[in-house]
């Protein structure tokens, strides 16, 4: 069964931000779009027709209340990646936030769970982390090289975990899988539309955050 990583590697490889937030879908769409200098759609349609998957876009831009869970969901951007300030996002909303998030130029995952403290708690799986070990160990002979006094890891401590579908689930977070027609209407499965209590819509993100079509493999 396709995890919900995989889900969103199919719009664009290891390139994606996603948000948790553990608060009401009326407070995050409209903290949401204020941060973003957009409008936003609430109550949007749901197509469960089915569509071919070449005919698939990312769902960057939607928010979702699930079934069964107190955190609504921010697909922000899908098969691309930019920095969020989710820190900010956590404090405005005064609930914790947990950014799933993925860059495509060193590939490596990201998942922190931020408190309206100011608390951050970094989580990995164990090949993720070795990975970053990997990344480390040559950024550090390419440092050592070029005679730089820096010795610790730009990568912070972390919490192992088994998969990150374990800490969804361990948190109380229900993911979904939804895309958007070259209309920008909303679609899903009836197995996945069945989770959906509302969904809402950016109206707006800069085109240049907009990915391809969904890659068929």
């Amino acid at each position: 069964m396709e995890t919900f990583q995989q889900f969103v590697e199919d719009f664009g490889d290891c390139s994606w931000v996603v948000l948790f937030a553990r608060a009401s879908i009326d407070l995050v769409s409209d903290v949401y779009s204020t941060m973003l200098g957009s409008e936003i759609e609430r109550n949007v349609p749901v197509d469960s027709t089915p569509t071919k998957l070449s005919e698939q876009w990312s769902p960057t831009g939607v928010v979702v209340r699930v079934a069964d869970s107190d955190w609504t969901i921010i697909f922000h951007l899908v098969g691309s990646w930019s920095m969020f300030d989710t820190e900010n996002l956590s404090k405005n909303l005064q609930a914790k936030v947990l950014e799933f998030s993925a860059e495509d130029t060193s590939g490596v995952v990201s998942c922190e769970l931020f408190a309206p403290g100011g608390e951050v708690t970094h989580f990995l799986t164990v090949d993720d982390s070795e990975y970053q070990e990997e990344i480390y160990e040559e950024m550090s002979e390419h440092i050592k090289e070029l005679e730089l006094d820096i010795e610790t890891s730009p990568f912070p401590e972390s919490t192992i975990v088994e998969s990150y579908e374990n800490l969804f689930f361990s948190l109380g977070i229900q993911t979904v899988k939804l895309s958007l027609s070259s209309s920008r209407t909303v679609i899903a499965t009836g197995e996945e539309r069945s989770k959906i209590i509302r969904v809402d819509l950016v109206r707006e993100i800069s085109t240049s955050r907009f990915p391809t079509e969904r890659s068929v493999f």
